[in-house]
């Protein structure tokens, strides 16, 4: 992907859904611990949640968590297509032919198992 394209991607993802930071991300998921970041940063480390680098710190697209602020058990699944950081974001919020067009993250929770498997091609 272009770096232009790239920029592009960040932007409307920032805007779309929203790039936490992990102190964000633990406030915004309700972390009560000593330090919000722990468990946002525990879960990246296990291989939950998707982590994207902005201005050099991890970052977590809002789409990685649930409802339920825990990471969408999805996630784990998708790092382990081959894909990670800002390719996989990228191929997730464009439409997918694999998936009849759909974008990939509008199914994350009604249809995992087909977005796993596009990824995965």
């Amino acid at each position: 992907m272009p770096a232009a394209d790239d920029a592009e991607v960040r932007a409307r993802v920032a805007a779309e859904f929203g790039v936490w930071s992990a102190a964000e991300a633990g406030r915004r998921i309700g972390s009560r611990g000593h330090s919000p970041t722990a468990v946002v940063r525990r879960w990246a480390a296990q291989g939950k949640l998707l982590a994207v680098p902005v201005a050099g710190l991890d970052h977590y697209p809002a789409f990685t968590f649930g409802a339920d602020g825990r990471p969408r058990p999805v996630v784990a699944r998708l790092l382990g297509t081959g894909r990670s950081g800002w390719e996989l974001v990228a191929w997730l919020v464009e439409p997918s032919a694999a998936l009849a067009g759909a974008r990939p993250v509008d199914l994350l929770d009604s249809a995992p198992d087909a977005v796993v498997a596009a990824a995965g091609r």
